[in-house]
C-alpha cells in the first residue's frame, strides 16, 4: 500500500511537471495571439521605416537600402506623415510635421521595448500583473498618437483638386484616391488594435485588482 501511495505521488508529480505546449496556450487565447502578431509586425516597421527620421545620418547614408526602401514607400503612397518627417517633401513639410518626430522618439524609447516585452510575455502568459497595466498604457498612448497621423492623411489635398495655382508643397504631398485608401487601410489597424488592447487590458487589470481585494478581505 505504501508503495502504491508513493507511486501515485510520483505519478502526480510527473503529471504536474509536464509542460503545456506553448502553441496550445496561445491558441486558447485568440486575442493574445492577435496582439503578439501585431507586435511582431510592428517591430520591423518601426526599425526600418518609422525611425529613419531620427536615426543619425551616418547610420543610414543616402545609398542605404533602408533609405531607398523608405523612398520607394513614399513614392508609392505619398504618405504625408513619413514623407514629411523624413524631409522627402521639402523643408516646409518637414517643419510642419515636427510633432511626428516627437512621436517617433516615443515609439523608439517606450513602444519598441513594449513590443518585445509584450510579445514575449503574452506568448508565454507570464508577468501578467505587470503586463496588463503596461499594455493598457501602451494601447491608450499609441491610439492617441496614431489619431493625428490619421487625421493628416484625411486632410491632405486630393491630387485631383491640385491645380497650377497651388503651392509646391500641396503638389508634392497631394494624394490620389487610391493612395488615400491605401494609407487609411495601413493606419486604421494601428489605431483600432491598440485602442481595443487598452480597453481589454484595463478590464483584465480591473479583474486582477478585484481578485486581490477579495483575497485580502478573506484573510
Amino acid at each position: 500500500m505504501v508503495s502504491n501511495g508513493k507511486e501515485h505521488s510520483v505519478s502526480q508529480g510527473a503529471t504536474k511537471a509536464q509542460p503545456v505546449t506553448l502553441s496550445s496556450v496561445i491558441h486558447d487565447r485568440p486575442l493574445d495571439f492577435l496582439y503578439v502578431v501585431f507586435f511582431l509586425i510592428h517591430v520591423p516597421a518601426t526599425l526600418l521605416l518609422d525611425m529613419q527620421s531620427i536615426y543619425p545620418k551616418w547610420l543610414i547614408p543616402e545609398d542605404s537600402p533602408f533609405r531607398i526602401l523608405n523612398e520607394l514607400y513614399v513614392n508609392m503612397t505619398h504618405d504625408p506623415v513619413i514623407g514629411g518627417v523624413t524631409g522627402l517633401f521639402g523643408k516646409e513639410a518637414l517643419e510642419s510635421t515636427f510633432w511626428v518626430s516627437c512621436f517617433m522618439h516615443l515609439e523608439l524609447l517606450i513602444q519598441l521595448p513594449t513590443f518585445l516585452y509584450g510579445a514575449h510575455h503574452l506568448y508565454h502568459n507570464t508577468d501578467l500583473h505587470i503586463l496588463y497595466p503596461l499594455l493598457t498604457i501602451y494601447g491608450a498612448s499609441t491610439a492617441t498618437t496614431t489619431l493625428p497621423c490619421l487625421v493628416l492623411v484625411l486632410k491632405t489635398h486630393s491630387a485631383e483638386s491640385v491645380v497650377g495655382s497651388k503651392v509646391a508643397l500641396d503638389i508634392a504631398t497631394a494624394l490620389t484616391d487610391g493612395q488615400r485608401w491605401l494609407l487609411l487601410a495601413s493606419y486604421i489597424p494601428f489605431l483600432l488594435i491598440p485602442l481595443g488592447m487598452a480597453v481589454d487590458m484595463a478590464f483584465r487589470t480591473s479583474a486582477f485588482i478585484k481578485k486581490g481585494l477579495k483575497a485580502t478581505k478573506a484573510d
